[in-house]
């Protein structure tokens, strides 16, 4: 049982902890100077970091840095810079073939009508089965109390969830559709390079 403890351990401690946003990065630069942000995006030859104090994100070429840390814990630059590779060919594959990222009102108002339409609109299908079930149960029970008792404090209660899930369901759609349009726009503003700007 020792072993098989052992090996579990050994392989998590192997395993890429793949770069996310808002990692903590600190990057020992070759004249000694130290850069500390957390990570926005990789790019083919830099990381681009959100340095407190900057209002705009730093881009630090990667021939420049001598050591890493990321999230406390020391990297080795080999590493890194395959972490950073695997990161850039995601983003560019993201923006190659992008998700559905249709207008932010047209992914919003199929939801004012059946919740999680706009969250099927964008391919989120996890979402929006979640809507719709949350949606078919609050309807089932409304449905149930209307042939029965028909009680104002039952009817009510229901009502308010229907409309909760409703407005949830556009503002969620809206701001997916929203972001994915922005990021798009924003990557291939980036692909472009500072010279096409």
């Amino acid at each position: 049982m020792k072993w098989l403890a052992l090996c579990a351990a050994l392989l998590w401690s192997c395993t890429a902890h793949a770069l996310d946003t808002n990692d903590r990065l600190e990057l020992s630069l070759d004249g000694g100077e130290v850069v500390v942000g957390w990570f926005v995006r990789a790019e083919a030859d830099a990381v681009v970091l959100s340095v407190r104090g900057l209002k705009r994100p730093t881009r630090v070429p990667l021939d420049i840095v001598a050591g890493i840390k990321q999230n406390g814990k020391s990297q080795p630059i080999g590493d890194f810079r395959v972490e950073l590779k695997a990161a850039h060919d995601a983003w560019v594959a993201w923006l190659v073939n992008p998700p559905p990222h249709p207008p932010a009102v047209l992914a919003a108002a199929p939801s004012l009508v059946i919740p999680g339409a706009g969250q099927a609109m964008l391919g989120q299908w996890r979402e929006a089965g979640g809507y719709l079930l949350g949606d078919l149960v609050v309807l089932g029970a409304g449905a149930l109390e209307l042939h029965g008792e028909q009680r104002l404090g039952v009817l009510l209660p229901l009502t308010g969830v229907a409309l909760l899930l409703r407005v949830t369901s556009i503002s969620d759609a809206a701001r997916t559709a929203a972001r994915r349009g922005r990021r798009l726009r924003e990557g291939r503003v980036i692909q472009q390079g500072p010279t096409q700007r």
